[in-house]
Parts: structure tokens; C-alpha cells; sequence
């Protein structure tokens, strides 16, 4: 029991650390999809509270997960981690049930996974999350006697002082990295804009739609319907259906598989999907994207997602910022604004230069999480970004700075960045659990020595 116990507790503890990391890593994306869920659950009269939501899912899930690998708290933290898992299985059953998204966003975007899934993975973390709590709840019933555990009885490790220490530690860890993520570009993210992804693949695959629609709707053609006629029943094509003294009886089923082959593809199957389109339109109205990302090379987008965020001198040094680079590097600037032709004419009144184009919303914001955020192309591919050109470091990115980005050969801009986000991912998560492993040591040598000295003092 007490083995099972802690295998539950590793599994736990490793899931939700894992799960908090890549939402804090981009806490913008965790933002959107908990919009998308308070639409889905009819609370969108709630969606003002996306941002403080995300960060206290991201917070929960964290400190939750590293203190059930500690071991601190646990008569509290092994309560909360039940509410946590049955709160989620509920989410995602509902999910299962009536597909309001897609996605539930369990590891932000960069694991996704169909709600059946999440709903398989969260039924196994609650079986684990109750068994701890019945353990720690439990541990003074004749039925836990045998395993020699009196929580209630057992000094807390280190100290009660210090396990609230260590929580609020972790807690600030986490904040300060969301924080961070939200007010500039995240360290890392794997939204459908992500750096890698090549935008001009995804305009090349919106022109093939047809020949997908054309497969599909064969498909529809070689679907067999059932009919019967005198007892005898017999599956007959759309192309090829009886006449009308045969009586329609059923579609017929799949003969691939059937349910189990479905909902085993549902549980294993992860779809590669193209990246959507950037939707671009100049300010006629017309869509300008593919002939951009076809007839240049190398692109810089600076997008603004809420134009009423900037003021009139810095859209003056935004379009002086395009030309100069323009001029001096082998790029082309275009300033992306999700608003109407209206709005950017009044904003930018004539220095635009067909240098100013429309966007929507949700893609720039996806683009680029910072607002006049540098997003840096070549050959179609987004090989690196960076925060709003109109701040200083750290949360944005100097016009010097900028300049000696795009000096530099767009193939060593392209690595430094993805390397840069994988080690970010990579040291945070490694990095939380080695803190654990060290205190874990630390407190428990300082429980012995305390013990050990009190037993001293005893024999005096």
C-alpha cells in the first residue's frame, strides 16, 4: 500500500509539475483557452477574469505537484490534489460528452490531446489522488494501523514554518515566470505561429483545400446503405440504390474496426496538422498574404493586436523603425494591426507607404504575444521573435538590438532561438525537480539531527 502510495504520489507530482511548466512557459495560451472553456461552459460574462484564472490554474497545478513530491503539507495538499483531479475529470467528461473544443488544453499547446484522452488521463490521476488522500486521511484507522503511519502524530518536515516557506517559495517561482512570459515574448511556446513554422507551406495547403473536399466527399460516395426487400437484406452504394419496393434499413457499418477501432484511434492517434493561414488584408480589403510570403524573402512583422494601446508618436516611430529597415537590412517591415482601414488611417494618418496591413485578433495575438512585437521571417519560416519594439529590454527589443538581429544569418538567428526555447523548458523542469531532491535531503537530515539531539538532551 505505501508502495502504491508513492508511485502515485511521483506520477502526480511529475504530471502537474510538467503541466504547470509548459502553461507558465506561455501563460498567454493558457489565457485563451480558459476563454474558450468559460464560452464553452456558458460563463463568458466571466471572460474578464481569463488572465487571473490561467495564473492560479498554472500556480495550483505547480505547487501542488512539487509539494506532493516533497511531501509537505500533505494533510492539506492531499485534499486539494483530489479537488484538483476530480474538478478536471468532471471538465474533460463534459468535454468527452458534448466536444465544445477540441482541445483541452491540459499541457497548454504543446502536447495537444483529444478529450478523450484527457478524460483516460485524469480518471487514472483521480484513482491516484484518492488513494494518497485515503492514506494521509486515514492513517489512524485500524485499517492503516499495519503500516506504521501516524500522519497526524508526525512532525511536519522541517518544521510547519518551514513546509509553508517551501510552498510559498515555489509559488512566488512560478508566478514571477508567468509574470514574466505575459508581460514579454514567453521563453517558449507552441502555438500554430510558433518559430519553425513556415507560413508559406500553409498558403501552398490552403490552394490543395479542393483536392482534400474532393477526396472526402468520395468518401461519402462509397458509404453502403442497407435496404430490405422479402426478408432479405442487402447494402447497396449512393450510386447505386434500389428502387422503391426495397425498404431503407440502417447506414451500414465500418467494416474497418467499428467502435473499438475509433476509440482506440482517439486514445492513440495525434493528427499532424498544416499551421492555419496568417489572414493579411491591405487596407482595400483585399487578402495580401500569399503574394507577401511568395514574393519575399525575408519579412519582419511587427504586430499590434490593440492598436488603441500605442499612441500616435509611437506609431510615427514604428513606421520610422519599418523604413530604416527597409534600408539598411535585406528585410521587408510590414506592421500587422488587428483594426479597421478607419482606425489605422487615423492612428498612422499618412505614413503608411503600404507598410500597414490588417489582422485579426486572435492570429497576431498568436503571431506574437507582446503588443508591436517583432516576429522575424525567411523563406516563409518564422525563425525567431521577440518582444514589443516599442520597450526597452527585458520585455522588449531595442531598435540597436534589433538592427544586429537581422545582420546575422537568418539560419544561426533560427537555431539560437529554438535551442533557447528547448533549454528554457528543459533547465526549468530538470531544474524544479533537482530543488526538490536537494530539500528533501536537506529537511530530512535536519529532522534526524534534531531527533538525534533531543534524545541526547533525554539521556542527560
Amino acid at each position: 500500500m505505501k508502495i502504491l502510495v508513492i508511485v502515485f504520489r511521483i506520477i502526480i507530482g511529475l504530471v502537474l509539475i510538467l503541466s504547470s511548466t509548459l502553461k507558465g512557459a506561455d501563460p498567454m495560451g493558457t489565457v485563451i483557452k480558459t476563454g474558450e472553456w468559460l464560452k464553452a461552459l456558458h460563463l463568458g460574462f466571466l471572460s474578464f477574469s481569463s488572465h487571473f484564472l490561467a495564473l492560479a490554474l498554472i500556480a495550483a497545478e505547480y505547487v501542488t505537484g512539487c509539494a506532493i513530491l516533497l511531501g509537505v503539507k500533505m494533510k492539506f495538499f492531499s485534499k486539494f490534489s483530489l479537488y484538483l483531479m476530480g474538478f478536471f475529470t468532471l471538465i474533460t467528461l463534459y468535454a468527452s460528452i458534448f466536444n465544445p473544443v477540441s482541445d483541452c488544453g491540459c499541457f497548454g499547446d504543446a502536447i495537444p490531446m483529444s478529450n478523450v484522452q484527457s478524460l483516460i488521463k485524469n480518471i487514472v490521476l483521480l484513482i491516484g489522488a484518492f488513494h494518497i488522500f485515503l492514506f494521509y486521511r486515514y492513517s489512524k484507522s485500524d485499517q492503516y494501523r499495519e503500516l506504521n503511519v501516524r500522519w497526524q502524530k508526525i512532525r511536519a518536515l522541517g518544521g510547519k514554518r518551514t513546509e509553508l516557506s517551501i510552498v510559498i517559495l515555489y509559488l512566488l517561482i512560478i508566478l514571477t515566470v508567468s509574470l514574466r512570459s505575459l508581460s514579454s515574448t514567453p521563453p517558449a511556446e507552441w502555438g500554430p505561429y510558433k518559430a519553425g513554422t513556415d507560413l508559406l507551406f500553409a498558403n501552398n495547403a490552403e490552394s490543395e483545400g479542393n483536392a482534400y473536399e474532393t477526396e472526402q466527399a468520395d468518401s461519402v460516395q462509397s458509404q453502403m446503405y442497407l435496404y430490405t426487400k422479402d426478408g432479405l437484406t442487402q447494402a447497396f452504394s449512393l450510386d447505386n440504390l434500389p428502387d422503391t419496393t426495397w425498404t431503407f434499413v440502417d447506414i451500414a457499418p465500418d467494416q474497418t474496426g467499428g467502435f473499438a477501432k475509433d476509440l482506440i484511434e482517439s486514445i492513440v492517434k495525434f493528427e499532424t496538422k498544416a499551421p492555419p493561414v496568417l489572414p493579411i488584408r491591405n487596407l482595400g480589403g483585399f487578402y495580401v498574404s500569399s503574394a507577401i510570403l511568395s514574393s519575399t524573402t525575408d519579412i519582419v512583422f511587427i504586430s499590434i493586436p490593440q492598436i488603441n494601446s500605442i499612441s500616435e508618436h509611437d506609431a510615427v516611430r514604428l513606421v520610422k523603425l519599418a523604413n530604416e529597415i527597409y534600408d539598411k537590412t535585406p528585410y521587408t517591415c510590414y506592421i500587422l494591426c488587428a483594426a479597421s482601414a478607419d482606425q489605422i488611417r487615423d492612428k498612422f494618418k499618412n505614413r503608411l507607404f503600404g507598410k500597414v496591413l490588417i489582422g485579426d485578433y486572435k492570429s497576431l495575438l498568436s503571431l506574437n504575444r507582446s503588443n508591436a512585437g517583432v516576429s522575424i521571417l525567411h523563406s516563409g519560416v518564422i525563425i525567431a521573435k521577440y518582444g514589443s519594439a516599442l520597450r526597452p529590454a527585458p520585455f522588449g527589443l531595442s531598435h540597436r538590438r534589433l538592427m544586429h538581429v537581422l545582420a546575422q544569418d537568418p539560419d544561426d538567428v533560427e537555431i539560437k532561438s529554438l535551442s533557447r526555447s528547448a533549454a528554457f523548458i528543459q533547465l526549468f523542469f530538470v531544474g524544479t525537480l533537482l530543488t526538490i531532491y536537494l530539500l528533501r535531503v536537506f529537511l530530512r537530515r535536519k529532522k534526524i539531527i534534531i531527533a538525534e539531539g533531543a534524545e541526547v538532551e533525554r539521556e542527560k
